[in-house]
């Protein structure tokens, strides 16, 4: 049997009233099957006041961790410009304005597999997410790195509130900047 096949899909943030995406299961317990799935701010909040995703060495944790916990300022993406990221499971075409402000279409299921980084860690899953396909409205995007995971915050509800994504670990990023 393989993690994909044991791990439940991820569909919503498990925090009552939160609606927003996810892509993180985060196990909460000494049993790994006690967890959950959370958007990145809820895990972050659940990993610096949960001393065992701290200190535990299952792979659940250990992908946590690398996700959530970097302590890093992100560089915002600045435009005018258009950008390929390519992830683990999917891939985004970015294209921003001079503002840093624009458009993201994502496509599940077409990134370049599990990144080097992550061997040991138990697969991504390509999920399909509100949205998927369509040009969204971008806020802002990180600037995408090699070997780390991207963050990006979209009007997904079209109606202003914000909602942050954040990928799997950029496996490529084509660049197509506008000077």
């Amino acid at each position: 049997m393989t993690n994909e096949q044991q791990l439940p899909e991820p569909t919503r943030c498990y925090v009552d009233g939160c609606d927003r995406e996810n892509e993180l299961m985060l196990h909460v317990a000494d049993d790994p099957w006690l967890g959950g799935d959370y958007c990145v701010e809820h895990a972050r909040a659940i990993v610096a006041s949960t001393p065992l995703i701290v200190t535990c060495d299952c792979p659940i944790c250990a992908r946590a961790r690398r996700v959530v916990s970097d302590g890093r300022p992100e560089a915002t993406l600045t435009g005018p410009g258009s950008w390929l990221v390519i992830t683990e499971r999917s891939s985004y075409v970015l294209d921003l304005d001079a503002g840093g402000t624009g458009t993201l279409v994502r496509r599940a299921g077409t990134g370049q597999g599990v990144a080097p980084e992550a061997v040991d860690l138990p697969p991504p899953l390509a999920v399909e997410l509100r949205r998927d396909g369509e040009a969204i409205p971008v806020f802002w995007a990180a600037k995408p790195v090699v070997g780390e995971p991207c963050t990006l915050m979209l009007d997904v509800r079209r109606d202003g509130i914000p909602t942050l994504r954040r990928t799997t670990i950029v496996r490529q990023v084509v660049t197509d900047e506008i000077r």
